[in-house]
């Protein structure tokens, strides 16, 4: 099931949860008053509480399976050792192990990272795997609406920025960033991202990924020599 089919699924029962799910909140009120104690997690046995719950596990899954697609076809990210990154393909494949291995190559940085980026990122993944897993384990923490619509805002400020180090994706972004005068300074050499091109581009998809660039604006061009197949320089695109 799509992300959006399961967000679709979600909001419809949501609606009709709605008050289902007010009478189940009076129902545990009067039985905190009348001193009868709620059974752990009581509060995702509510109507809305399992419907919230499941739409943001669903969700994270959904996720999960997006980057393990975009890992599986991905050639070995710049810096990682090729028998390392054969054991990481190996786990993404294992259907026991996928979800905790796309969960450690978010957070890797050594030898070197599989995503190129923020910290802040890195933590925000933590924070949701953390939400998935009060949905799993029914813990102490209300899941409601509001986890949901966050966490789809989440995917879709981010997903693009999580492609695989040395894919066609992951250079485009890098080529953004060099352009971009708050993060690289003023007349960095662009020629070892150009050099990479070859290597992270199939030819016939170059025509595609110059047509990718010159939409975001980046300023390059690769001239072609027979003899070696390509050859990098810096011009007017």
């Amino acid at each position: 099931m799509s992300l959006c089919a399961v967000r679709r699924n979600w909001q419809k029962s949501r609606a009709e949860n709605e008050n289902a799910a007010d009478a189940d909140t009076r129902h545990f009120s009067t039985a905190g008053r009348n001193g009868r104690s709620l059974p752990r997690g009581g509060a995702l046995l509510s109507s809305r509480g399992i419907s919230c719950g499941v739409a943001l596990f669903l969700h994270s899954i959904g996720w999960g399976l997006t980057l393990r697609s975009r890992l599986l076809r991905a050639a070995c990210p710049t810096g990682i050792p090729l028998n390392k990154w054969e054991k990481d393909l190996a786990g993404l494949r294992c259907e026991d192990e996928w979800d905790r291995k796309v969960f450690d190559l978010t957070q890797q940085k050594s030898p070197a990272p599989v995503f190129l980026v923020s910290e802040d990122l890195r933590h925000q993944v933590r924070y949701w795997k953390n939400r998935r897993n009060d949905c799993a384990h029914f813990k102490t923490n209300e899941i409601d609406h509001s986890h949901v619509e966050s966490f789809w805002h989440f995917i879709f400020s981010n997903m693009g920025k999580f492609v695989p180090n040395g894919s066609a994706a992951a250079l485009l972004n890098e080529i953004a960033l060099h352009f971009d005068q708050d993060v690289t300074p003023p007349n960095t050499p662009l020629d070892p991202i150009i050099e990479r091109i070859p290597h992270c581009v199939e030819r016939e998809e170059l025509s595609n990924f110059f047509n990718d660039m010159a939409a975001g604006g980046s300023i390059a061009v690769i001239r072609f020599r027979p003899s070696s197949g390509h050859q990098s320089s810096q011009s007017c695109f």
